[in-house]
């Protein structure tokens, strides 16, 4: 999963993220959060870790830690960029 940060006005998204391509999420999206702009660094992580720690108590079968899945996820974003 990836939390992804967005504007969000009058019911139209607004992403920055990237300033040539939008990319179309809308319809990938799990659940929405509103925070504030203080938040985004501190509140994403730990929104993410949180995902995971809940993901593995419906998935027993997968054999590794939080920890070491925050560490796989880590790796592979620094892979993909």
């Amino acid at each position: 999963p990836e939390a992804h940060c967005y504007l969000r006005y009058n019911g139209d998204i607004f992403d920055y993220t990237f300033s040539s391509t939008q990319l179309d999420f809308a319809g990938d999206l799990l659940e929405e959060q509103e925070i504030e702009p203080q938040h985004i660094a501190d509140w994403k992580v730990a929104y993410h870790k949180t995902f995971i720690s809940n993901w593995l108590v419906g998935n027993p079968q997968i054999q590794y830690s939080p920890e070491e899945l925050w560490d796989i996820r880590e790796a592979c974003i620094m892979v993909l960029s």
